[in-house]
Order: C-alpha cells, then structure tokens, then sequence
C-alpha cells in the first residue's frame, strides 16, 4: 500500500490529545508499517514546525504507535529510537512544568513496557537533564524534580529467593520489636511521673526512684536502635525489591516481543507453505502428454515472490528461447 504524504500531513494537522484521536491515527499508520522510517521523518518536521502548545500531541501519538508496535511489529520502535535523542530535548525545553512531567511519564511508560532498553532510556534522560528549559521558568506551575530524571540503574541480576529470605527474616523480627513496645508500654506509672520526686528525702530513696527510670531509658534507647536498623534495612530491602521488579518487568517485555517476533515468523511461513502448496496444486498432469512442454510449468522466479499488500501476482517473466526478442 502507497503512502500518501498529503494525506498523512493532513491527519498531523488535526490531530488532537483526546485518546480516540491518538488511537484512530495511530491505527492508520499501522496500514503504512512498510513506510515507517519516512512517516517518522514526516512526524518529525511536522512536529518541529507545530506550535508550543500542540507539540505534546506529536509525542503521544508517537508513544501510542511505539506501544502498539511490540504487538504489531517493530518498525516504528525501529524507526523512532534514532530520532528521539534529539526531538524530545527539543520538546521539553520549551513545554510549562506540566508538559515536562508528561513527557517523562512517557519515557517512564517506555521503561515500564521495555520499549526501549534502560541504556537508551538513560540517554533520553540525560539529554533532557542538560536541555535548558525555557517555558519553565516563566510557569506559574511546580517546578520538576530532577528526580524524576535520573538514570535507573538494574545492577546486576537480582537472586529472587534470596530476597524472598531477606524479606522472610525481616518479618521474623516483628514480635521482639513488639515484644520491646510492650515492654514500654507497661513501664510502672512512676516512670512517667515526676511528682514522687518530692517525697525523696535520702539517698536510698534516690536511688531507688532513679533505677527503674535507668532501665526505662536503656529500654526505649535500645528500641529505637532497633527500629531505626529495622526501617534502614527495611528501606534496602524495597529498594531491592523495586529493582527486581523492573528487572522481571523487562524480562517479561523482552519475551513478549520474542513471542511476536516468532508469530511474524510463524505467519510468514504459513503463507510461504499456502503459496507453495496453491502452486502444487496447480502444477500440470505430468501423465498427460499434450502438457508436457515448457510454457505449460511456472517459472521458479514467481513461485515465492513478495507480492505486497495488495498487488496482485507479478507478471510472467518471458522463458528464453521462447521468442522473446533478445536486445
């Protein structure tokens, strides 16, 4: 199927942000897959000539037909990832508070759906930290944290049972952290309360108001303590299990693609054996002698050629020695 690029140009020019719109146009361009790196280049001049305020709508439909294409085929992700280093910078630097903080959702997106390896989405990220942003400054709106730009790191692969261990053991200290807050809580009244202090009238008296209110202190001391290295391990531990999720996540993502990858294959060689096994079939009765001459066989070229989407059967090629003219 030819690509019109009026047509495509057109559809650019009245796009909107509404997710019908998005979809509709990210459907039709799925017609013209074979055509993906020039609608990418379309995409991009179009967009950099867009107004502010429209440019966002370029990068949705961008994402949607990134998405869709690891069901549908990787021509778009192939043909976007050149481009991106350079359009979004261009984008982000120009967009209020609030279109920053959608842009780098969309790449969050892409990490999330592993588009696009954590290396490349780093490099986008990177860019964007470096972009000077220009709208942002006059915005009436939240600036955007720099958090939200920075590189995520997998590290090395996470070993899940062992986390699960680390995990398992983490929560096998809630009763002695519970058995410690019981112990607080029923320290003797007198701990709390200063006006014993006023019948103390010795020494002996001082020290045995003062023992139980050491032993409060060594109590709650050593409690905090274990808290505080239980929420510290507690953090490293949901870190961990962050990473390990985005790992899982990836590597689900990686699979899906090879599953589409071997199902474009699939039908690819379905439609190889249908083509061969229509050609078979319409081979002639070698048992008949009136059938048996050159013109009557198909020539070899035709039997598997690309016939497009929706071309019809090349033409014969004319058989040497068959009376075509020679030049």
């Amino acid at each position: 199927m030819s690509l019109n690029k009026a047509s495509l140009i057109r559809k650019l020019s009245t796009l909107s942000t509404s997710q019908d719109s998005i979809q509709s146009l990210s459907l039709w361009l799925f017609h013209f897959s074979k055509h993906a790196d020039d609608i990418v280049k379309v995409w991009q001049q179009e967009l950099k000539q867009a107004p502010t305020k429209q440019k966002l709508k370029f990068i949705f439909l961008a994402n949607d037909v990134i998405l869709q294409g690891r069901k549908k085929g990787m021509a778009y992700i192939t043909a976007f990832q050149p481009v991106l280093p350079t359009v979004l910078p261009e984008v982000y630097k120009v967009l209020d508070a609030k279109g920053q903080q959608q842009l780098i959702r969309v790449i969050s997106i892409w990490q999330d759906r592993a588009a696009y390896p954590v290396e490349f989405l780093n490099e986008l990220r990177k860019r964007l930290r470096s972009s000077q942003p220009v709208a942002s400054a006059n915005s009436s709106g939240p600036a955007v944290s720099t958090d939200a730009l920075q590189d995520v790191d997998l590290g090395q692969p996470i070993n899940k049972r062992e986390l699960f261990g680390k995990v398992d053991a983490h929560e096998e200290q809630f009763p002695s952290l519970a058995a410690a807050m019981a112990k607080i809580r029923s320290l003797p009244p007198a701990v709390f309360d200063d006006r014993p202090i006023k019948d103390i009238t010795s020494v002996g008296d001082l020290a045995a108001a003062e023992a139980p209110v050491k032993q409060a202190q060594q109590d709650v001391t050593a409690l905090l303590q274990s808290l505080r290295a239980f929420v510290a391990e507690g953090n490293i531990l949901l870190q961990t299990a962050e990473r390990c999720i985005l790992q899982e996540k990836q590597a689900i993502a990686r699979a899906q693609l090879k599953v589409e990858e071997c199902k474009e294959q699939a039908r690819r060689v379905t439609a190889v054996r249908k083509k061969l096994k229509e050609h078979v079939e319409n081979l002639p009765d070698v048992h008949a002698p009136s059938v048996l001459t050159s013109e009557a066989l198909p020539d070899p070229s035709d039997l598997f050629a690309d016939d497009g989407d929706d071309a019809g059967p090349p033409p014969k090629q004319p058989k040497h020695g068959t009376g075509a003219a020679s030049s």
